[in-house]
């Protein structure tokens, strides 16, 4: 998978440039937004590396709600750095369906996040590849979960 501005969406290195500390600097959804249309507008329609760019800053927007303070995604489980779950939480999420481990002492959260075999490219053993829409999806999940009158962090 890949996040960049391509130099042919985007000919102008400066711009190029720009856009990506622009992304990077997104501090919510709105932000984010604003800039997607703006590409648009200036561009045309935005090509999936630089949607997957979007993608990947809203991923951490949503993981610094929960108060991460780092944020991996490898082979196909998502974990969340200095989080740390009460019975409460880890109840929510349990009832939410979620797959996770929690490690107290090492303040990590690793999730799974369910796959859609239709909506994500299967590799040669028919296992899916879990893109970026799906992880962006089970955090909004993950929050919707925790962040009810009961669990908070």
């Amino acid at each position: 998978m890949y996040a960049y501005s391509p130099a042919d969406y985007i000919p102008c290195e400066a711009a190029r440039i720009d856009v990506h500390h622009r992304i990077a600097g997104a501090r919510d959804e709105e932000a984010l937004e604003a800039i997607n249309e703006e590409l648009r507008d200036r561009f045309g329609a935005v090509p999936d590396v630089v949607e997957n760019l979007l993608t990947m800053q809203s991923i951490r927007l949503k993981a610094g709600v929960m108060g991460a303070s780092s944020i991996t995604f490898s082979k196909g489980r998502l974990e969340l750095g200095d989080i740390r779950l009460d019975g409460a939480q880890r109840q929510v999420l349990e009832e939410a369906g979620h797959k996770f481990v929690s490690y107290p002492l090492r303040r990590l959260l690793v999730f799974w996040p369910e796959a859609s075999v239709e909506g994500d490219a299967a590799d040669k053993n028919g296992a899916a590849d879990v893109g970026l829409s799906v992880v962006c999806g089970a955090l909004d999940a993950i929050i919707d979960s925790l962040f009810t009158p009961t669990a908070k962090l």
